[in-house]
């Protein structure tokens, strides 16, 4: 997997001093797909059931801190580094008037197989995490995101996130 450091040649001491927490992370997403996953199979649907819980629980502990346009905002940007990886994901980078990337990217996920599924929603997250980290600094995104995957934050109610965040 290609990280925000090779993409750019950005700080690998970045890259490096995120990896717990990014490991961490994935192994949530992972958690979440097989929540959404039949027994016998995982399917990309899963996959993108998966991607969007991650990215409200995520929207919901940093958009009191960087906003939710600042999170809208670095999530549109990781989508646009992974694009580099992923092409499809271009359809997501550009939303139309009516949806948001983050259901655009939900909506992506489930068209494609399982794997590549996988792999751009990992992709997308990792870079998200790397660049959070350089704009909060890596011992406020360790600690935010690792808090995330020890416990279940508690999740607003039905409507109380904005629709921008809900796929």
């Amino acid at each position: 997997m290609v990280y925000l450091s090779s993409i750019n040649g950005g700080n690998r001491q970045l890259s490096s001093a995120l990896m717990p927490t990014i490991d961490a992370l994935t192994r949530q997403m992972e958690h979440h797909i097989h929540d959404h996953s039949t027994a016998t199979s995982i399917d990309a649907n899963a996959v993108a059931e998966a991607a969007a819980k991650t990215w409200r629980e995520l929207a919901f502990r940093l958009s009191p801190i960087i906003g939710v346009v600042g999170m809208e905002a670095l999530f549109k940007r990781s989508l646009h580094l992974t694009n580099l990886s992923f092409p499809w994901l271009s359809d997501a980078a550009a939303p139309t008037p009516e949806s948001s990337p983050f259901s655009q990217l939900y909506a992506g996920l489930k068209q494609q197989g399982t794997i590549a599924a996988i792999q751009a929603s990992e992709m997308v997250l990792i870079v998200f995490t790397e660049l959070l980290g350089t704009l909060i600094g890596v011992k406020l995104t360790r600690d935010l995101l690792l808090s995330l995957c020890k416990d279940e934050p508690a999740m607003p109610q039905d409507g109380q996130l904005d629709h921008e965040l809900n796929p």
